[in-house]
């Protein structure tokens, strides 16, 4: 099923835009030296440009979304218009002064989807239809080596949930350990479809998460927020619009969460 064509149910629980940020600018200096100022000029517009470091130059104009999972708290996500089938998610932690961004990519042709998966198992390559790079950043201060980050984390490692994300589109995710989880539909248009993805586990604060999902059958990047205190998400998913290669959708999404158990881990 196109992830364009079902794209609708995965909005419907989504979290209510903000435009707290409208009007701001903030300016990410970044662990590997770069520095991106980023210009909420409206509700929808956002400017960026890197101002020292690699990159030096390069920037754009976008749309963008954001929402506000907990207060001074953002999640804010854009294609980028400089490389094709990109996008930036942030994580801003204003409470902190820090950031965390996540650019995803996917292929553009079917000649870069891993084509034989037992062979990049065994040589260690990525099983994963996309590309995903994490930089952790200050915010309007340098970044030093004392500077804190949202660091990786187990404390899902185990647990089964349940996501509504319409009536119509329910999914659980079991999450394995800290490098894999499997998403299995139970309602709609997927449903009875499962798959065990690689995946990448931060906390943002207490009781929020961030997790990113690279899958492998289809070119789909997922990174949610999930808040264990609201029991809400908030994301976005990037897919190839018609699993033709043709165009790109990076759907917003949201859903109601419920824990259903966890399975303890062996020491």
């Amino acid at each position: 099923m196109p992830m364009g064509d079902i794209a609708d149910e995965y909005e419907k629980n989504q979290m209510p835009a903000t435009d707290s940020l409208s009007g701001s600018s903030y300016t990410l200096n970044f662990k590997d030296g770069r520095v991106v100022e980023y210009e909420l000029r409206d509700p929808e517009t956002l400017e960026w440009t890197v101002t020292a470091g690699s990159d030096e130059g390069v920037g754009g104009q976008a749309a963008y979304t954001a929402t506000k999972p907990r207060d001074d708290i953002y999640f804010v996500d854009h294609m980028r218009d400089d490389a094709p089938r990109t996008s930036t998610s942030l994580v801003l932690d204003l409470n902190r002064g820090i950031a965390t961004s996540v650019t995803a990519s996917i292929p553009a042709s079917k000649s870069e989807m891993p084509q034989l998966l037992l062979e990049n198992a065994n040589e260690g390559k990525s099983l994963s239809a996309g590309d995903v790079a994490f930089d952790c950043a200050t915010i309007g201060q340098p970044f030093t080596e004392g500077s804190a980050v949202h660091e990786r984390t187990d404390d899902l490692t185990g647990k089964r949930m349940r996501y509504t994300y319409s009536d119509n589109s329910v999914y659980e995710h079991i999450y394995l350990n800290e490098e894999r989880y499997v998403w299995h539909c139970l309602r709609g248009e997927e449903r009875g479809l499962a798959e065990a993805s690689p995946c990448s586990y931060y906390e943002i604060a207490d009781g929020l998460y961030m997790i990113v999902w690279e899958e492998v059958v289809l070119p789909v990047i997922g990174v949610v927020l999930i808040d264990f205190h609201a029991m809400k998400t908030t994301g976005k998913m990037l897919c190839d619009d018609k699993n033709d290669f043709e165009g790109v959708v990076n759907i917003p999404m949201g859903a109601h969460a419920e824990q259903l158990n966890v399975t303890p881990t062996l020491d």
